[in-house]
């Protein structure tokens, strides 16, 4: 199945070519597709994100919930944004992990996850504005992309770190080794 964006929608060539038994619709484009292919388009590439995620911390996939949180605390991280916002490769490699961690994954995916991003978060905005203010002014999409997945694996794995340590068994466990 070839995917590709344009815009912000899906391409018409976005289409499940071995079964097309129903119509249905994504992003506002009408497709015809499979029910399997309809149910992974609904879901977007948000399962695939958590899977990366997964790997990439050596942890169990976080959920859509996690992730979106994780978002959020990114986009507002004032050390974060200034991070993502630098123009040459030299200070851009202070961003966490980027280099080793999202090489792998191609172009395509990675504006992909981007856009899926953005569809999961569209209630709150911030992180639509924070593209809008970097992007292309001061990076390329898919810089703008890699950097911010980068710092949203490692947001997630912190979060989950800061979860455990906080959690009430942990703190039972703590209270009675003393």
């Amino acid at each position: 199945m070839l995917r590709s964006l344009v815009g912000s929608e899906m391409c018409i060539r976005d289409r499940c070519s071995d079964c097309c038994a129903m119509h249905a619709s994504f992003g506002g484009v009408p497709l015809r597709c499979c029910e399997e292919c309809h149910a992974k388009r609904s879901e977007g590439a948000m399962p695939d994100i958590a899977e990366w995620i997964a790997e990439k911390q050596g942890m169990d996939s976080p959920s859509t919930i996690d992730i979106v949180s994780a978002v959020s605390d990114v986009v507002q991280d004032p050390e974060v944004v200034e991070r993502m916002g630098r123009r040459n490769r030299k200070d851009a490699a202070a961003c966490e992990g980027e280099q080793d961690s999202v090489e792998e994954l191609s172009p395509e995916a990675v504006v992909q996850w981007g856009a899926t991003l953005l569809e999961a978060t569209a209630d709150r905005g911030t992180l639509a504005q924070l593209r809008y203010k970097l992007v292309p002014g001061r990076v390329k999409e898919e810089v703008f992309w890699r950097r911010f997945l980068a710092e949203l694996s490692e947001r997630v794995f912190g979060n989950l770190l800061r979860s455990v340590r906080h959690s009430p068994a942990n703190n039972t466990a703590r209270r009675s080794s003393h």
